[in-house]
């Protein structure tokens, strides 16, 4: 575990790794030699692995502002992405450098079109979880862009998840059902 100045930090550090919750357990790999019911199973649990994470990165920035590079709102929570709601809940996400050339302004359209639609497209379905995440090089451009987003999308935003800064594709790829 690396060490830190500040106590409170270490304190926490050491809190979430007894917990569990610091860094991704572990990723299944599968391959075209497995068979669908191994690739599925190594999905699922990428999916969960990756969700479970990111929900303790939101609850852990609750009580600590600013403590992980997420940036969520009075509204996110992720709480009812359980066990038994994992496989019918859609995530999608997309982590790239926010500039001109990455779409990032279609993609919080397509945050929005989705989320206005879905419960009537899919009623008996969990809302889908988004999470965009990447270093904004536009000077805040498109940070403030996807921040506000969310906002808009006030409670039905609460599945919305904004990661500020370097993202690690592989998990988010890894973790999600879509990727972009």
């Amino acid at each position: 575990m690396k060490e830190h100045k500040i106590k409170e930090v270490d304190a926490l550090l050491e809190k979430m790794e007894q917990e569990g919750s610091l860094g991704l357990r572990t990723f299944k790999t599968y391959t075209h030699k497995m068979s669908i019911e191994e690739v599925l199973a190594a999905r699922k649990h990428n999916k969960t692995e990756f969700v479970d994470h990111l929900r303790s990165m939101v609850d852990y920035n609750k009580e600590h502002e600013g403590f992980f590079n997420v940036i969520t709102t009075e509204h996110t929570d992720l709480s009812d992405i359980t066990a038994k709601t994992i496989d019918d809940t859609v995530v999608i996400s997309m982590g790239a450098r926010f500039t001109d050339q990455k779409g990032i302004d279609i993609a919080a359209g397509v945050i929005k079109a989705i989320n206005k639609e879905w419960k009537t497209l899919y009623p008996d379905k969990p809302m889908p979880l988004f999470v965009i995440g990447g270093q904004d090089t536009s000077g805040g451009k498109y940070r403030e862009l996807v921040t506000k987003t969310i906002k808009e999308l006030g409670e039905d935003g609460k599945h919305v998840v904004q990661i500020d800064g370097w993202c690690p594709n592989n998990i988010l790829q890894g973790g999600a059902d879509f990727a972009w």
